[in-house]
């Protein structure tokens, strides 16, 4: 029961550090100096995915009713 409990904890220095690691992935994979349509696949990816590194557990990815 303890390793249940010990798994369902955030550490939030390791979602700090994963965020920031996706964050880098979207800029190099969406450099929002390319223009338009790859800034707003930079927000895109960073909404779907680099918002669910979090320990608030408020943001999901892939959730409905979003921007």
């Amino acid at each position: 029961m303890n390793s249940k409990s010990s798994r369902s904890k955030c550490n939030p220095a390791a979602a700090a550090r994963n965020r920031h690691l996706c964050e880098s992935l979207a800029d190099g994979c969406f450099p929002i100096s390319e223009g338009p349509s790859a800034s707003r696949l930079h927000e895109l990816f960073l909404h779907q995915f680099c918002d669910a590194h979090t320990c608030s557990g408020k943001h999901k990815p892939f959730s409905r009713g979003g921007k």
